[in-house]
């Protein structure tokens, strides 16, 4: 008999693991940054979709807070449940170790699931409030210096989604790489200093075949064997002014 029990087994095992896999694979995370979700900077509050199938997860673990409350414009449609007691405002934030961190009692993640039948709650909402799919989410924590932080988002119910998390994270990550300014190509200083020549020499700067001349057309020539411009300067003889002069005409 044992043989017969641990192929059931298998065979058991291969179904559950057929009938579920196509279904989880369409789970994922979103993530959103701390400054979208209050709002900083003018941007819009985040909206976020609430699957039918799978409820929604909001994480606040990578922000290090704790949620102090959290509170849905109409609580006849959502059931709102964390991963434990909400933090108190007067509690203060330490370990076990006695060093600022996590205390040892508040939620850090909420659990939102879409109430197929809505509970009839004495709400103030209008009627045309009531029917919206789209509900309002505020939630307040705090943070390792106990200061409390608002964040708001923009529910959406019944809507079939590619996530089931939501991960609320610093805005660094999503901080754009910093890319490098590309390199300017080089100056090539013998092709500058021979248009400035043929500029000088069309303004009546240069007079043809005198000695300056003649020290300018060397200085170009040395320029092209690839000498720098101070030791060609110096070679022919050839103020640095003047070189700098010439180097700086338009035409």
């Amino acid at each position: 008999m044992q043989p017969n029990i641990f192929w059931g087994s298998c065979v058991a095992t291969a179904a559950f693991l057929f009938f579920t896999t196509p279904a989880l694979a369409d789970i994922g995370f979103k993530q959103v940054s701390i400054g979208q979700s209050q709002g900083l900077g003018g941007k819009d509050v985040p909206t976020l979709e609430i699957s039918p199938l799978w409820g929604l997860t909001i994480s606040f673990i990578k922000t290090n807070e704790l949620v102090q409350q959290a509170r849905i414009s109409d609580p006849a449609r959502v059931l709102v449940d964390f991963d434990s007691p909400l933090a108190g405002s007067s509690e203060p934030r330490v370990s076990q170790l006695g060093a600022p961190g996590r205390s040892q009692g508040g939620a850090a993640v909420i659990y939102l699931r879409q109430i197929g039948d809505p509970f009839k709650l004495p709400t103030r909402l209008t009627a045309k409030a009531k029917k919206s799919s789209k509900l309002p989410l505020t939630i307040i924590t705090i943070d390792r210096s106990n200061q409390r932080k608002l964040y708001q988002f923009l529910l959406v119910l019944g809507k079939d989604t590619k996530y089931s998390a939501v991960e609320v994270v610093p805005d660094s990550f999503f901080a754009r790489p910093v890319v490098a300014a590309p390199a300017l190509p080089p100056i090539d200083v013998a092709d500058l200093f021979a248009k400035g020549l043929v500029l000088a020499t069309q303004k009546n700067m240069i007079v043809p075949a005198s000695p300056l001349d003649q020290r300018l057309q060397a200085l170009q020539s040395t320029l092209r064997r690839g000498t720098t411009l101070e030791a060609a300067a110096q070679q022919t003889g050839v103020p640095m002014r003047i070189v700098q002069q010439i180097m700086q005409l338009k035409p």
